[in-house]
């Protein structure tokens, strides 16, 4: 075999292999399959108050279901069902905020009808191909809840409209606009309010890897946290990075996980400054 022969087809070799690591990637789950998924939010909190340091750790341990029952070239409608909530803040100078909260524990309180409003609760999502969610229905039970006990009502600005929207997007609001090759990078901004704060995300993707049917992601996420009450002022910021492994073909999400701080200092009406640190973990686990 002479050399322009063994040119040729090493050309060749490399054409093959780039057109084989380009991927597509988009929100495409399978309709009629019923998903399992697990999220876990562990902080570690750390507010200076008028020279007091107040420490605090909290672990939130959702379950969930999703299952597409329907398509279109432009969205996938799913059921989603809250399976399991568990939930534990600790304090070591502040025991009266010591909380440990399970969904499966029936207590006949003000929890109990939380958990059974929540868990028998069937919610209609539509999530464009980009993974942005179009729509969210089905919280009119849990609305309706007595939101004059504050239970009820931090139960219901923790888990509204919004702030599912965010737990969803963060999970899936992830897919380049164009096919990518290992090593290609894009970008994606997420503003959000949730309990009166507004935070802004801005993370960079890159695909690290393909595996068969895997595709390794890596995130850089900068952060960006003000008040949403004009009397507030200041900010908070910082840094999150991690990693996502998702099906190339239906692009559902097979792990996650990111961590980082944030860190910054608010002022409460010009008088009164509350220094906090704020460092996370997230982990999404398809099971």
């Amino acid at each position: 075999m002479n050399t322009r022969k063994i040119l040729f087809l090493i050309a060749c070799l490399c054409v093959s292999t780039a057109m084989h690591a380009q991927i597509r990637l988009s929100f495409n789950p399978t309709v009629g399959e019923t998903l399992s998924y697990r999220f876990v939010t562990e902080q570690s909190i750390v507010q200076n108050v008028m020279g007091q340091t107040i420490p605090m750790n909290t672990t939130m341990d959702i379950a969930m279901t999703m299952t597409a029952t329907e398509s279109n070239d432009d969205a996938v409608h799913l059921d989603i069902i809250y399976d399991a909530f568990t939930m534990q803040v600790t304090s070591p100078t502040m025991p009266m905020m010591n909380t440990n909260i399970d969904s499966r524990a029936n207590d006949g309180g003000v929890m109990s009808d939380i958990f059974n409003t929540m868990m028998n609760t069937t919610l209609s999502v539509v999530i464009g191909r980009d993974g942005r969610v179009q729509s969210i229905s089905g919280l009119d039970a849990f609305n309706q809840l007595d939101s004059s006990n504050p239970a009820i009502a931090a139960f219901q600005g923790s888990f509204n409209e919004s702030a599912l929207k965010t737990m969803l997007e963060q999970s899936f609001n992830v897919y380049p606009t164009n096919p990518v090759n290992i090593g290609d990078s894009w970008d994606h901004t997420i503003n959000m309010t949730m309990q009166g704060m507004n935070s802004t995300t801005s993370t960079t993707y890159t695909l690290r890897a393909v595996n068969g049917n895997i595709a390794s992601i890596d995130l850089l996420t900068a952060m960006s946290i003000t008040s949403a009450d004009p009397n507030m002022s200041g900010e908070m910021s910082g840094e999150m990075t991690g990693e996502k492994k998702l099906d190339i073909n239906t692009g559902m999400v097979i792990t996650s996980t990111m961590g980082g701080t944030v860190s910054g200092t608010l002022s409460v009406g010009g008088m009164m400054e509350i220094g906090s640190e704020i460092t996370t973990t997230v982990s999404v686990t398809l099971e």
